[in-house]
């Protein structure tokens, strides 16, 4: 399957099963998303071009997960000078990557051979009956926004890409520094967990409630500055500073 496929009919020519809307959904959310996500592209062995995408959580703020879509160069049809056109393989420790469709991508060899390492041992093996029993390919978040960045990044022309992109050797670099899923998701609840209450808001939730207004007020300052020690996911990748496209 080309990007441009996936893109646009996931599921084949003449198959839509409600597909325009969830895709109008996606474009909308793209198009708040763009100005936070950012890209880096490689070539590797002198063969691949590969295109790492991070994407921030929707629900975990400072979690940005990465996608992964590689282009294999060796035979490129004629006429062709995108990277939309060729076939891809790809990986994304995006949850709802993870558990509805990276089973099935591995089992169509659509999943990048390195990144099997980098999943649950459960989730290879085992099928997605809950989420997607018949084993479709069609329109997930990370891939679908991962994938229209890249096309519409300018830099999706297979002789940019080459000559730009960074130079690597091998995909052990990916194995090093792509963080695995379960990484992603302690990440994950760690941001999105709920606070215990401080000692004060014990205190105020003891008054009675004809008086909790008034007290609130004596107790705290409208603004407060609130500091993290989570934030800290990615601000970085392999080491290089991130320049937003």
């Amino acid at each position: 399957m080309t990007l441009y496929e996936y893109l646009n009919s996931p599921m084949g020519k003449g198959i839509s099963l409600g597909l325009s809307e969830i895709k109008n959904h996606l474009d909308k959310e793209y198009e708040e998303l763009r100005y936070s996500m950012s890209m880096i592209v490689y070539w590797m062995k002198e063969r691949y071009i590969v295109y790492v995408v991070q994407l921030p959580s929707r629900h975990a703020k400072g979690l940005k997960y990465q996608i992964v879509f590689q282009f294999d160069t060796h035979s490129i049809p004629e006429g062709v000078h995108d990277v939309k056109h060729l076939n891809f393989q790809c990986f994304s420790n995006s949850p709802s990557f993870v558990y509805t469709y990276a089973e099935v991508f591995k089992e169509k060899e659509m999943l990048l051979s390195w990144s099997k390492d980098k999943y649950d041992r459960e989730i290879l093996h085992n099928s997605p009956e809950v989420r997607n029993s018949q084993k479709l390919i069609s329109y997930e978040r990370s891939l679908y926004l991962a994938g229209k960045f890249i096309t519409l990044s300018g830099k999706s022309r297979i002789e940019f890409a080459k000559l730009g992109g960074t130079t690597i050797k091998s995909d052990y670099f990916f194995t090093n520094n792509i963080p695995e899923q379960s990484i992603i998701e302690n990440k994950y609840k760690e941001l999105t967990r709920k606070k215990e209450p401080t000692v004060s808001e014990k205190e105020i939730n003891k008054i009675p409630n004809k008086n909790k207004s008034d007290r609130r007020h004596s107790l705290f300052t409208p603004f407060t500055k609130k500091t993290s020690s989570t934030n800290n996911i990615q601000k970085t990748l392999f080491g290089k500073k991130i320049h937003k496209i």
